[in-house]
């Protein structure tokens, strides 16, 4: 008899998820030692954090910011509370000499919270494939509205979408019409 494997992809290939700490503890240092780069970093967000830690502060510092009040390392370690967070910010606060090269570690930082986040899709993906009442139709359903989801690069960037079989991707079109759920576009052969 035959065992079914019901292992991830991650779990079969033991690969870990995209992530660029070096990039995540430059971003949050470059911040700290200039706190009005925070106005020419759009999309900032504290999801893109792969690190627990690292996330935290940088939700901390967007709820600092959010708010006028000012983006400062002893301020952070107060509403963090947590001595270990408390010591990461002073860590990072000291290991970052310069802020000129925020928007390339931000870029790195956005560009492996897509990667992750397309992953989780082709993950779900593969493990909706192996159910038993698998439907093909609902499985491209659900991966499209996971994947145009995602977006990549700035606002005016377009949604990534799943046509024809599950191996291609392609750029959705400009003027998506409306359809029934369930029914793939005209143009998806």
């Amino acid at each position: 008899m035959l065992k079914q494997n019901t292992n991830t992809i991650a779990d079969q290939f033991g690969t870990m998820p995209p992530v660029d700490a070096e990039a995540e503890r430059w971003v949050i240092g470059s911040i700290l030692i200039s706190p009005a780069l925070l106005d020419d970093l759009p999309g900032l967000q504290a999801v893109d954090f792969y690190d627990t830690v690292n996330a935290a502060i940088v939700k901390e510092i967007l709820e600092l910011h959010a708010t006028g009040q000012p983006v400062h390392v002893e301020i952070l370690k107060k509403h963090l509370g947590n001595e270990d967070w408390a010591a990461r910010t002073a860590e990072i606060a000291a290991a970052v000499p310069v802020a000129s090269h925020v928007h390339h570690y931000h870029e790195i930082v956005r560009t492996k919270a897509a990667l992750r986040r397309l992953r989780t899709v082709g993950e779900d993906l593969f493990d909706a494939t192996r159910s038993p009442k698998a439907s093909p139709e609902a499985i491209l359903e659900r991966s499209e509205v996971a994947l145009s989801r995602i977006r990549m690069g700035n606002d005016e960037s377009e949604p990534i979408t799943l046509v024809g079989d599950f191996g291609s991707v392609k750029p959705r079109r400009q003027n998506p019409t409306t359809r029934p759920i369930g029914r793939r576009p005209d143009w998806i052969a």
